[in-house]
């Protein structure tokens, strides 16, 4: 099945890759640049298109608002039969994981895959059922390409995946209302850091997999932070405790 791949960052982000990275190959790729579209940016992506052998096609924008399905494509859209991910990047790292569940919006999973890119997450991985697929172009839009940075993988069974990384040594942390903050927890070492929907939180089975869990002190009158901020505050905090 063709994805596509609509937007000025996401679309620069995966031909960077093609190009430098070499981390994604793709197979029968083809860019669909707007008719009469000008400027800086058209020319980079043009550019970057010739240096990953990716033919290049104009066309009318209501074509491009057809196969970009409500999503804003600022005149880009990358199709593909095939995207296969090869090398990790080593800026990642692979000690710190992150596991998703119940996340039924698309724009919530990409602003959530923008900061796991920020932060250097390994790896992160998503309970298949109830879950936005990630190979959306909204979640592309949202996520400024980020997704096509990450090693993402997607799983039926999300607390048997998570068993089997703490046969390796992981600890599993999970983000619920009912844990420590952040900074009282030791986020280093080899960590993965679970993050339920907004509804429902984490799952039962999953929680009963958790070896600790962890949250956001709230000041205010609202009981939880959408899913993105959240991780982006315990992600960081993860982050400093590694650097530190």
């Amino acid at each position: 099945m063709d994805r596509v791949i609509v937007g000025y960052h996401p679309v620069r982000v995966l031909l960077e890759q093609l190009v430098t990275v070499k981390r994604i190959n793709v197979k029968d790729a083809l860019l669909y640049l707007q008719r009469g579209k000008k400027g800086r940016r058209s020319e980079e992506i043009v550019q970057l298109a010739k240096k990953a052998k990716v033919v290049v096609k104009t066309v009318d924008r209501k074509f491009l608002d057809n196969i970009a399905v409500g999503t804003v494509h600022n005149g880009f859209a990358l199709v593909v039969s095939e995207i296969s991910y090869t090398i990790f990047d080593t800026r990642y790292c692979l000690d710190l994981g992150v596991a998703l569940e119940g996340i039924q919006d698309p724009r919530n999973l990409g602003a959530l895959f923008r900061v796991c890119d920020a932060t250097g997450v390994g790896f992160v991985l998503i309970r298949d059922r109830q879950t936005a697929d990630h190979t959306l172009p909204s979640v592309a839009k949202t996520s400024a390409g980020a997704v096509y940075n990450l090693n993402i993988s997607r799983c039926n069974l999300l607390h048997v995946e998570l068993e089997e990384l703490k046969a390796q040594g992981y600890r599993i942390v999970g983000s619920t209302l009912d844990g420590s903050p952040p900074w009282e927890l030791d986020l280093k070492g080899k960590v993965v850091i679970c993050f339920g929907g907004e509804e429902k939180g984490l799952k039962r089975v999953t929680r009963a997999v958790c070896d600790c869990f962890v949250t956001l002190p709230m000041r205010g009158k609202i009981e939880s932070l959408n899913v993105a901020t959240a991780a982006s505050a315990i992600l960081y905090e993860s982050l400093r405790q590694r650097v530190n």
